[in-house]
């Protein structure tokens, strides 16, 4: 079982003409033609990202278990997110695979969100201000990975909603 992996491309813009934003371009694989895609309007330096479908060799499963405890004299929440990813890789070539995963950014003092290192194998290659965590591996041909990602949300007894 498991998702279909979606490979994207990214690329930079060098030089661009208002025309460049009109057409779609064509998407070319090593194995030939895979599509068309619209450029979105991105600035000279920008980054633009491109969909080229699926890769039927790749697949994914995605585990999560959460724990929930509450520090009976201060009333603080503490909530732990496991998650597991499972990456299987049927071909028959060696892959370059880039994972990215969100966890939550709090915006109030009194929620605290942490990734929890010592549970996170492999260490992710980048964790953003905006709680992306991206994994960078290769994928050897006939092979399975386990990925494991735990982050902890804790909150004061005040806060509700989480």
């Amino acid at each position: 079982g498991g998702e279909t992996v979606t490979l994207e491309c990214e690329a930079v813009v060098w030089q661009r003409t208002e025309e460049d934003w009109k057409d779609p371009v064509d998407l070319v694989r090593a194995s030939g033609y895979v599509g068309r895609a619209q450029l979105t309007f991105a600035g000279v330096g920008e980054r633009v990202k491109l969909g080229f479908g699926s890769e039927d060799a790749l697949r994914i499963a995605r585990q999560e278990e959460t724990k929930l405890d509450t520090n009976r004299l201060t009333g603080r929440k503490v909530r732990t997110h496991f998650v597991k990813l499972f990456l299987s890789n049927t071909g028959s070539r060696l892959e370059k695979i880039a994972m990215e995963e969100r966890m939550p950014v709090s915006e109030v003092e009194a929620v605290e969100i942490e990734l929890l290192k010592d549970k996170t194998k492999p260490a992710p290659a980048k964790v953003s201000q905006d709680g992306i965590v991206r994994f960078e591996l290769p994928a050897p041909p006939s092979s399975q990975q386990e990925l494991a990602f735990t982050y902890s949300v804790s909150s004061s007894s005040k806060v509700a909603g989480l």
